[in-house]
């Protein structure tokens, strides 16, 4: 008997609770009411063990220490002896009717046993060795399933399944294999099996084995060591009672359930070591075991979980699913330790009434904390879901969680395309998503490359952001580069479009211009062409008729066609040299293109222009222009001077024109089957087309200059702009404040072509840079009667014109890069400027000043006696506010070499005790620091003394 009490207390089942943040988990003590179980005859201690169906089983020690099993109805306790336990009964586990256990034969072995109520039953595992060192203990039961223990004859412990006859044995790997190591089995409900191992290091662990996997079961507060840790011994569903030993050697009571562990000790329990309180078994809300009190005395116990009024801890959330698919609700409450139980309930009339769900082929999860529809319908659409937490305290209900059956997801049909727009005007990303309900949209930016994305929101120039259609009311340069996406979302899911581009266009305002309106326009003036300073075009009379000119900068010069013929109007449109190119229409109404050599006109006429021609420019001799057929329809041309040859764009169903020329590439526009019209280059051998992306209502492209096309768009709200396009990238030319801009020639850095203003009347224009003074004559000192020639030097849009001031008068005449005085006089002196003008504004220059010095008295030739003095002077003056310095010099050679006279620096020169070696010409410089002026030389003639 000695044995089963050694097992038992070396081997303590005892229960933990979870530790956190040093306490514990859940309550500091579970709420249990506690009743003690003392058998009558257990004079030395009562264990109780197991439980089912409020029949507990248990152990007693009598006054001799003989244990006995018993059972327990509420009432009386019936003692258990196997008829061979001759040395000690054990009843450890009950299920209904069965109750098993283990007793000690006359020989010290120890055997397992089944009891039905009338018959023992021996178990012996096959490998469990016999003796006071080995043996064969039953401890669980569930059905015809019994779990125990057995050790073998190295004293090592083997978990046990007995199911129809036969033994399995269950070892967890993690334990140890050395004397008093193994694995021990306590308790069984279906297919989960737990009990505790010690592994090689001597600690106890417990476990639960589900028939495939061991699984680790710690308390946080047991202590590891030799007998101490977590022993597991009773199982009831998803609830485990077991034992622990703490830090102390003290032993507690633990309750896990749903990974929470639940520390319990009953009322009178000791605290000192190997002490405590044992938790065996466990039905429903009623969990048994053992205590030792301070006296050291075991007492059975019986422990009833007081229930807790649930409470909901985490409600369902309404589901949007597809059709077909499963939807599955989750909610949690909490009611003590047992928890409520749960059932969920549908609602099909918006919550009026309610009904409980059961599982069958759609539902799953009725009664736990997640339900399942499976295979979901349409008709299910709109049903609400609560689940309802009950225990004997009380009730809870979720709220209501309603279920959404879709017909389909998002799905992008048509996502945001590319979008190109000038710097302050608008742009508009659209769209469009199916799916069922209809989804929602927003959209959002990327700025670093589509790397990360932020939702946009109505305001800051952005409009439409949850619709289809994104609207950017002012966009800016630095936009450039932005991408753009929607997000299309209902109750089923997401769908994310492709990523847009936004180029932002360049737009050249151009400011500086010169308006070019013929005096005689009245509908309006444009410039079609130009070639260095000429320009021509035409401009529209009161009754809507066209007049061509050429103008030079100054003057306009009518091109009105051949004589007698060009009745109804005419347009001048390309210029190269003194070659003009157009078109009139004559009497008839019927059009011609005609070439201008400065004196006369040659009508051209392409054959097949039954509908008339027109000539548009000229490059190198050839003519590019276009004709229409008998049926009305256009078609491009190129004319060398003995033939044509027409140009028809294989897209322009409904017409080609050929607008400009140069070597052997021909631009022009074309118009779609569709009726919309695209710019073209044809460069001899095939077609491309030309098309400013933000042309939207048509591009035509009129000529082509350094490598540019060049020509107007019409945007989506029917404004033309000029267009710049360079092979790559195209970029806007507007006239700043026009209310549309054409383009049509280039010359150099010049541009030419039409505006319209805000009255929308319609000018001519001419580009270009305006003028600037480059260089300018410094200032100046002369004498009078010398040669002066002031310069400037000028930059800007050619033809430049000059205007000569002298002190801020200007100078008729003085009209040219220079301004010459052939001899100067005082009166020339003062400040001179230059005002230099072209189409684009003028400059003035910086003042010079020319300084005029006049001799006005020269100096005189003396003849004097030798010893005798010599005086010679000059009066010279200098306009301006300039100090006059003087020099004499002197020569006595012929011819003179006059040299600087040190010393002589005044306007008087007087030569003292005058002798031979004096005698020479004399002269004086007189200069003011800038320039210098000249007097004629003079004679000093020393005469020699008389001898007497």
């Amino acid at each position: 008997m000695n044995l089963f009490l050694n097992f038992f207390r070396a081997k303590r089942w005892v229960l933990f609770a979870a530790l956190a943040a040093g306490g514990l988990a859940g309550t500091a003590q579970a709420q249990i009411d506690f009743q003690t179980l003392d058998a009558p005859l257990g004079d030395e201690g009562t264990f109780a063990n197991g439980i089912s169906a409020g029949v507990i089983t248990g152990v007693y020690y009598d006054d001799n220490g003989e244990g006995h099993g018993f059972l327990y109805n509420g009432s009386e306790y019936t003692t258990l002896d196997a008829p061979l336990g001759v040395d000690g009964t054990l009843a450890n586990g009950i299920d209904g009717g069965n109750v098993v256990g283990a007793y000690t034969d006359s020989k010290g072995s120890t055997h397992g046993f089944l009891f039905n109520g009338s018959v023992y039953t021996t178990l012996n595992a096959p490998a469990a060795a016999a003796g006071l060192s080995g043996g064969t203990f039953a401890y669980g039961v569930d059905g015809g399933n019994i779990a125990g223990v057995y050790l073998d004859k190295k004293e090592v412990s083997h978990g046990f399944l007995y199911k129809g006859g036969a033994y399995t044995v269950l070892n967890d790997p993690l334990a140890g294999s050395a004397v008093g190591q193994g694995t021990v089995v306590f308790g069984i409900q279906g297919a989960n099996i737990v009990g505790f191992y010690t592994d090689a290091a001597g600690n106890d662990h417990g476990f639960i084995y589900n028939g495939t996997a061991y699984t680790t079961l710690d308390d946080p507060l047991a202590t590891s060591g030799v007998q101490s840790g977590t022993y597991p011994a009773g199982i009831d569903g998803s609830n485990i009672v077991g034992t622990y030993t703490d830090s102390a050697g003290n032993d507690h009571g633990f309750f896990y359930s749903g990974g929470n562990y639940t520390t319990f000790d009953a009322p009178g329990a000791s605290t000192d070591p190997g002490s405590g309180t044992f938790a065996n078994g466990i039905e429903g809300g009623n969990i048994v075991g053992y205590y030792v009190d301070v006296d050291g005395n075991p007492h059975g116990f019986v422990a009833s979980i007081v229930a807790e009024s649930p409470v909901i801890t985490m409600q369902p959330v309404d589901l949007a699913v597809l059709v077909g698919e499963n939807a599955t609700f989750t909610a949690a409450a909490t009611g003590g330790l047992l928890g409520p139980t749960l059932q969920w309930q549908v609602s099909t009339d918006g919550g009026t009434t309610w009904s409980n769900l059961t599982d069958d082929a759609e539902i799953s999860g009725s009664t736990s904390d997640t339900l399942t529809v499976s295979n979901t319908t349409t008709d299910s659409s709109g049903d609400e879901f609560q689940l309802v937490a009950a225990n004997a305290a009380g009730s809870a209900t979720s709220d209501a969680a309603t279920l959404t059956v879709a017909t389909a997801a998002p799905v992008i049909t048509t996502p945001p395309a590319a979008q190109v727009a000038l710097a302050g005007q608008g742009a508009n990303f659209t769209v469009a998503a199916s799916g069922g309900p209809p989804p929602a949209y927003q959209w959002q930016i990327s700025t670093d490359g589509g790397n990360t994305w932020g939702n946009l929101t109505d305001g800051n120039g952005f409009a439409g952001t949850a619709t289809a259609t994104l609207a950017i009311s002012n966009v800016t340069a630095g936009m450039a580069g932005d991408q753009f996406r929607a997000l299309a979302t209902n109750l089923v899911s997401q769908a994310t479009s492709t990523a847009a581009l936004l180029t932002v266009e360049a737009d050249t305002i151009i400011t500086a211009f010169q308006s070019i309106d013929n005096k005689l326009a009245v509908q309006g003036t444009f410039i079609y062409g130009i070639d260095g300073s000429n320009l021509v075009g035409a401009y529209g009379d009161k009754v809507g008729n066209d007049h061509g000119f050429l103008y030079n900068g100054t003057t306009f010069t009518a091109l009105a066609g051949p004589p007698r013929v060009s009745q109804e109007g005419t347009l001048a449109t390309g210029i190269e040299g003194r070659k003009i190119v157009g078109g009139y229409t004559d009497s008839t109404g019927l059009s011609h293109g005609f070439l201008y050599n400065g004196t006369a006109y040659v009508t051209l006429d392409d054959p097949l222009g039954a509908q008339g021609s027109a000539a548009s420019a000229i490059s190198g001799g050839n003519i590019a222009g276009y004709y229409t057929d008998s049926n009305g329809t256009t078609h491009g041309f190129i004319y060398n001077g003995t033939g044509y040859v027409t140009l028809d764009d294989p897209l322009g169903a409904e017409g080609t024109i050929a607008f400009g020329i140069s070597g052997n590439d021909v631009v022009g526009n074309y118009t779609d089957s569709n009726g919309a019209s695209h710019g073209f280059l044809y460069d001899g051998n095939q077609f491309l087309t030309i098309d400013d992306p933000l042309g939207v209502q048509g591009t035509a492209a009129f000529g082509i200059s350094g490598g540019n096309i060049y020509g107007f768009y019409t945007d989506n709200n029917g404004m033309p702009h000029g267009f710049l396009y360079d092979g790559s990238n195209f970029t806007t030319v507007d006239i700043a404040g026009a209310q549309g801009t054409y383009l049509f020639g280039i010359s150099g850095n010049a541009m030419v072509g039409g505006y319209n203003d805000a009255n929308g009347n319609s000018h001519g224009f001419l580009t270009g840079t305006p003028p600037a003074v480059v260089s300018f004559s410094a200032n100046e000192t002369v004498g009078a009667g010398q040669a002066v020639t002031l310069s400037v030097t000028a930059s800007g849009q050619a033809p430049l014109k000059y205007q000569w001031q002298h002190n801020g008068v200007n100078l008729k005449g003085a009209t040219l890069v220079t301004y010459k005085i052939a001899k100067a006089v005082a009166a020339n002196g003062g400040t001179y400027d230059v005002i230099v003008t072209n189409g684009q504004g003028n400059v003035t220059s910086a003042l010079m000043t020319l300084t005029v010095i006049t001799i006005t008295k020269q100096p005189v030739a003396k003849s004097v006696a030798a010893n005798a003095s010599a005086v010679f002077s000059v009066t010279a003056s200098a306009t301006g506010s300039a100090t006059l310095a003087y020099q004499w010099q002197f020569s006595n050679t012929t011819p003179a070499d006059f040299t600087n006279l040190g010393g002589e620096t005044q306007a008087t020169l007087t030569v003292s005790n005058a002798m031979a070696a004096n005698q020479g010409s004399y002269r004086v410089v007189v200069s003011n620091g800038g320039g210098s002026l000249t007097s004629t030389a003079v004679k000093l003639t020393v005469k020699k003394a008389t001898v007497r």
